[in-house]
Order: C-alpha cells, then sequence, then structure tokens
C-alpha cells in the first residue's frame, strides 16, 4: 500500500512498473482506497525455482510530477510438489 499526499488523487495520475527479480518485469495494478491511499498488485510465473529468493521490485512513478517511490522484497519460490493422475494399464496394446 503507498498513500500520496493528495487525498483526491486518482490510480489514473501514476504509473507502476514490478520488476520481477527473473529479468521479467510487467506493470502493475493500482487500486483507489480513497483518502490518497493505494494498494499495488501483479502476477507472474516464474520459470524456475529459487529456494534463496528473487529480488522483486516496485516502482511507483506520479505521471504529471515525475516523483518516484520504490519499495523492495525478496520471492522465494519452491519446486511445486508433484501428483500423479491417470488409469491403470495393463501391459497390453
Amino acid at each position: 500500500m503507498f498513500t500520496d499526499g493528495n487525498p483526491n488523487a486518482t490510480a489514473g495520475e501514476f504509473s507502476v512498473m514490478i520488476t520481477w527479480g527473473d529479468g521479467q518485469s510487467s506493470a502493475g495494478t493500482l487500486t483507489a482506497l480513497g483518502g490518497g491511499q493505494f494498494t499495488v498488485s501483479g502476477s507472474h510465473v516464474y520459470a524456475d525455482e529459487n529456494p534463496t529468493g528473487y529480488m522483486v521490485a516496485v516502482s511507483i512513478r506520479d505521471i504529471a510530477g515525475g516523483n518516484t517511490a520504490s519499495a523492495a522484497s525478496t520471492a522465494v519460490i519452491a519446486d511445486a510438489p508433484l501428483s500423479a493422475t491417470g488409469t491403470t494399464f495393463n501391459g497390453q496394446v
């Protein structure tokens, strides 16, 4: 969540870029909560696990004023558990 000093600010006044730490980036989505408060969201599918983590960074830019804010965190990606489904095969073709 971030807060703009203008309580009447709208999501359209900002741009958001999320850098996912694996060489990929995408635009984030802002949702206005009112009173100048916003949430930032995005989604990404990682190709590989990384138990030590990918550094994820969010950059928010005020389009008109050019001011920016940023935040960073680590996304730890574990290997997905395997499961098998199917039918029994009796070995005959």
